[in-house]
């Protein structure tokens, strides 16, 4: 993966842990909800040593999906080529 700040190839080293987790709802003997758990991936850039978070959403015990928290957008450089306005 390349880092979304220094555009740098790293490897992915990412420590993960559980944000909140809710269990199943169920209502007069009938499942209304399934068990909802949020988790947090980080990992520190070894080049810049800027930090990379990811939230994890599981449904039901199953992934769900999973976005990028921090930073909210990759950085692309300017390339050498391009003069300044």
């Amino acid at each position: 993966m390349k880092c979304p700040h220094c555009n740098v190839a790293i490897h992915e080293g990412f420590a993960q842990g559980i944000l909140t987790s809710c269990g199943a709802i169920s209502r007069d003997g009938h499942q209304v909800s399934n068990h909802v758990q949020w988790n947090w991936t980080h990992q520190q850039c070894p080049e810049c040593y800027e930090s990379i978070i990811y939230l994890v959403h599981i449904v039901g015990g199953a992934f769900s999906e999973r976005f990028m928290a921090y930073p909210s957008g990759a950085v692309r450089p300017i390339p050498q080529e391009v003069i300044d306005p």
